[in-house]
């Protein structure tokens, strides 16, 4: 997903169904088969990296001001309408 640095962006990656789809302010760049989550074969916890491509040299040049995780596939509309809102949960 392009960027510029400097500037304020909103992304969001979505994984659904053997589908990785990826949002720019809430409007759709692409989408690609990424087949099912693999689990590590070494019986270790599954890893995440924010912000960078592991094992390559690219990382994210800027802030990651929030990150969200959701346990559902979002579709379009929602990650519009949840792009702006705060977060208000009393679960922390």
């Amino acid at each position: 997903i392009e960027y510029n640095v400097g500037e304020w962006v909103h992304i969001a990656l979505v994984h659904g169904s053997g589908i990785l789809t990826a949002y720019k302010d809430g409007i759709l760049v692409d989408s690609l088969p990424s087949g099912p989550t693999l689990q590590p074969d070494t019986g270790a916890q599954p890893t995440l990296h924010i912000g960078g491509i592991f094992n390559q040299d690219s990382a994210f040049e800027g802030l990651i001001d929030e990150v969200r995780i959701w346990n559902t596939a979002l579709d379009t509309a929602t990650i519009q309408t949840w792009m702006e809102q705060e977060l208000i949960t009393d679960r922390f």
